[in-house]
């Protein structure tokens, strides 16, 4: 997981995505088995965006599972 300063300038929410992350990989460790996943921040994500950060990161983890 890499989320800098320079693309989630806050750390609270820092901290919520990759709260976010573990929880998603927590939830689905029998389906991702002996994958590899890297995330990472390519976009400005503000705490006014965390929502819909949420959402896609959701979205994205089930285009993983597939």
């Amino acid at each position: 997981m890499s989320f800098s300063k320079r693309y989630v300038p806050l750390s609270v929410v820092r901290s919520s995505v990759r709260r976010q992350v573990k929880e998603l990989f927590r939830k689905s460790r029998e389906q991702i088995k002996s994958r590899d996943v890297v995330v990472r921040a390519t976009q400005k994500i503000l705490k006014t965006d965390l929502k819909d950060a949420k959402e896609e990161l959701k979205q994205l983890w089930e285009r993983v599972l597939r």
